[in-house]
């Protein structure tokens, strides 16, 4: 049987996207930005060895003894870089496979001056340092996420806590083999837990490993230890940070600069992804801005544009950039559990599925289609980007793909995302698209978790689900 990987694109005959290149009028803060991250090559450091196969994922040096970093006259080296390049391969296929010799393992002990251990923790790899180097600090060393830290004692991710039980269920599948990772995994899965009548919040298959959210009154006894060959984490739903406030209100937090840009005052009427949009305004003379997403057609060619459902007040209208500036669209239809909502804007409205210029895109990036949202199209440890009027370009990693079980109980796709926003407030990003590196559209950002840099974005896939499908084209409405 085929397998889909992409839409193809709409065959409207709408006229061909010819917009000009387009710079944000306002560029968000600094430090919303990707910063490259400067450092130095440290002296000549004593011998080190990895301490296990080639396939370990734990690295650590041999030798704590203290350094002498100024007596070797070897020049340190200045890098900069929001990811570090090595010259040797540690992720293959969204599989971390580590240093396999000594000469690659000193490459990385090397990186930071003072180091003094390293190991891999699926999904991190962690250097710990008797002193922090001056920040930014690099996202990835080698593709693989980044936690440097002074306490190797410290847990760079909270992978919640196993069970102790001989049962091992979904023996069938065994996702130590690559890229086995499907739909009917999940739906297996939940119908297990339906079962033992244990209430399933959320699953999120990492590599090696499987996260589990429970319900809080659940017999842990019943719980296997092992489901498809993997190994299981478990979480009580209490024990979960909930998500920072997604959607900014009429008063921004102080230092924060965002593109509240108008752009349908120049006449021109042409919209894009990552342009602010709102609510109507509140009682309380508040509203919530969110991000456009993506054109997109149903199956009769007609057109809509996505947006966060929860960004918008029961009138479904919505605004650009805020209530004081332009109506431009009411909400037609909402894919329920998703917090996706299609809108119909306003006749005369034009929008191209092409984002704003950057350093890096100085014409913009065009997307390229919907991704199926799971191995092997999209696998982790993937670069991903994001841009909108709050973050501005953002780069990020998927760290894991999953389902989340809403009220309903309907089973919504994820995937959990690590952005290079730090642990700042992206506010507004809800909306926001998030594009693999071949231009197609994963999944929308949906909520960050609080106090931290880690992020769900719910699957592009919904929409194929809903029988639409992105569209290639510019189009007016």
């Amino acid at each position: 049987m085929a397998t889909h990987i992409f839409f193809e694109f709409s065959s409207s005959p709408l006229k061909s996207a010819s917009s000009p290149v387009v710079r944000r009028t306002i560029q968000p803060s600094p430090e919303k930005r990707p910063q490259s991250a400067a450092l130095l090559l440290p002296f000549e450091q004593s011998s080190r060895v990895h301490d296990g196969s080639p396939r370990s994922k734990r690295m650590r040096l041999t030798s704590q003894r203290e350094f002498s970093l100024g007596q070797d006259p070897t020049p340190p080296t200045l890098l900069t870089a929001a990811t570090i390049d090595l010259s040797f391969p540690i992720v293959v296929e969204g599989e971390g496979i580590g240093p396999t010799n000594d000469d690659e393992w000193k490459e990385i002990t090397n990186l930071f001056p003072t180091t003094y251990e390293v190991w891999m923790t699926t999904p991190f790899i962690v250097i710990c340092v008797q002193t922090l180097p001056p920040q930014p600090w690099p996202f990835t060393i080698g593709g693989y996420p980044l936690h440097i830290t002074t306490d190797k004692n410290e847990e760079p991710f909270d992978k919640g806590w196993t069970v102790r039980s001989l049962n091992k269920v979904l023996v069938n599948h065994d996702l130590s083999q690559r890229d086995s990772l499907t739909r009917k995994v999940f739906h297996e899965i939940l119908a297990f837990f339906k079962s033992l009548n244990v209430m399933v919040h959320e699953i999120m298959s990492f590599e090696g490993f499987f996260r589990i959210v429970v319900s809080d009154d659940t017999d842990v006894k019943v719980l296997p230890a092992r489901i498809a060959n993997q190994a299981v984490y478990y979480k009580f739903f209490s024990e979960e940070n909930g998500p920072d406030p997604s959607a900014l209100r009429q008063k921004s937090p102080d230092g924060v600069i965002y593109d509240n840009s108008n752009y349908l005052v120049d006449g021109n009427k042409l919209l894009r992804p990552g342009i602010m949009v709102s609510s109507s305004l509140l009682p309380s003379g508040e509203w919530n801005s969110t991000t456009s997403g993506v054109l997109v057609v149903d199956k009769s060619g007609t057109p809509f544009i996505t947006v966060a459902t929860h960004g918008f007040n029961g009138d479904g209208e919505v605004w650009h950039p805020d209530p004081n500036g332009v109506m431009v669209g009411k909400i037609a239809y909402t894919i329920p559990d998703t917090d996706i909502s299609l809108v119909k804007l306003a006749r005369g409205i034009r929008y191209v599925n092409q984002a704003f210029g950057t350093s890096s895109e100085p014409e913009g990036t065009v997307t390229n289609g919907l991704s199926a949202g799971y191995p092997p199209h999209l696998r982790r440890y993937e670069s991903i980007t994001m841009n909108n009027p709050f973050s501005g370009y953002a780069e990020g990693q998927v760290l894991a793909c999953g389902v989340k079980v809403e009220g309903s109980g309907r089973m919504v796709e994820h995937q959990w995302i690590y952005m290079s926003c730090g642990t700042e407030p992206v506010d507004g990003s809800c909306g926001s698209p998030i594009l693999a590196s071949n231009r197609t559209v994963v999944g929308f950002f949906r909520y960050k978790k609080k106090d931290s840099p880690h992020c769900y974005a719910v699957t592009a896939m919904e929409l194929r689900d809903g029988e639409y499908e992105i569209c290639g084209q510019e189009m007016e409405f």
